[in-house]
């Protein structure tokens, strides 16, 4: 099974979110950290996405008589925080390893001695893996979910900084409503299911814009259309535009829908007008013709 950086990101979300809000909630982690509010635990989820990405990068980079030790510091460093419960953390240590692993797997690296090591750790925490994908099967497929579909999942291997970094920015640049909450934005780019999305994001700038934004990002391979590869798809291309309508309304409060008659018309109509505000947020002001790669034509 084949599988994108996009699907890996949406199946750990899955696992570890519910884990991080319900361990930062416990009395006796209150007790010894403090009570973090809403946001902040949300920043701790993407701190932890980060924190895997950060991790796998050094571990692909050790040498074969290294390996032990080196997961092990890297595990113990990344599962730390969560120490003053042992079954949260043997479930964040799971998490990491099946991440990794997958990791490997999609970058077609499970013939190293890195994967064999990580497979055994999973076997010895009683995960019982197979040279599959680990965690493929949480994931529903977008027909047995509400509204078929996931909102857009940022891909970054900093993810929180680059997922704050935009929500600041887009407030900045007047392009969201200012008093956009940081968990309606998050839940738009964390591939939610789009039958649990409850808040829209207020777009306060045109719908041509908001369209030149989405396709922007899908360029730049921050989301993108594909979350099973080569065969399959989390939906398919004529249902694109959904996911904006789900997860964006416009100034009146009413969902941002005809995003695809919208896209159509850039390049052979019009520019929109104030592209270069979403090109300095996304691109430090490099800019070119947005449908350079026809990605949904």
């Amino acid at each position: 099974m084949s599988i994108s950086k996009t699907y890996s990101y949406l199946m750990t979300y899955r696992v570890i979110e519910p884990v991080i809000k319900s361990y930062y909630s416990k009395p006796k982690v209150i007790e010894e950290k403090g009570d973090y509010d809403k946001e902040i635990i949300l920043s701790l989820v993407l701190s932890y996405m980060s924190s895997l990405n950060r991790s796998f990068n050094i571990l692909i980079q050790i040498r074969t008589k290294d390996i032990k030790e080196k997961v092990s510091i890297q595990l113990a460093t990344i599962v730390d925080p969560f120490i003053l419960d042992y079954k949260d953390k043997l479930e964040m240590e799971k998490a990491t390893l099946r991440y990794w692993k997958n990791r490997l797997l999609i970058n077609k690296w499970e013939e190293t001695p890195l994967y064999d090591h990580l497979f055994a750790n999973l076997q010895e925490l009683g995960v019982n893996p197979t040279n599959e994908i680990v965690g493929a099967k949480e994931v529903l497929s977008p027909e047995k979910e509400p509204k078929h579909g996931y909102s857009y999942t940022l891909l970054d291997e900093d993810v929180k900084d680059s997922l704050t970094g935009l929500f600041k920015s887009l407030k900045e640049k007047r392009c969201i409503d200012p008093a956009t909450e940081f968990e309606t934005f998050y839940d738009a780019f964390t591939g939610k299911p789009l039958g649990k999305i409850e808040k829209r994001i207020k777009w306060i700038r045109t719908k041509i814009l908001l369209v030149y934004f989405i396709v922007r990002l899908l360029h730049l391979k921050k989301i993108s259309i594909y979350d099973l590869e080569p065969n399959n798809k989390i939906q398919d291309d004529s249902n694109f535009w959904k996911q904006m309508e789900a997860v964006f309304m416009d100034k009146s409060g009413k969902p941002i829908d005809n995003g695809s008659r919208e896209y159509n018309k850039i390049g052979s109509e019009l520019v929109p007008k104030n592209v270069e505000i979403i090109d300095k947020i996304l691109i430090r002001g490099i800019s070119g013709p947005i449908n350079q790669y026809d990605s949904l034509r």
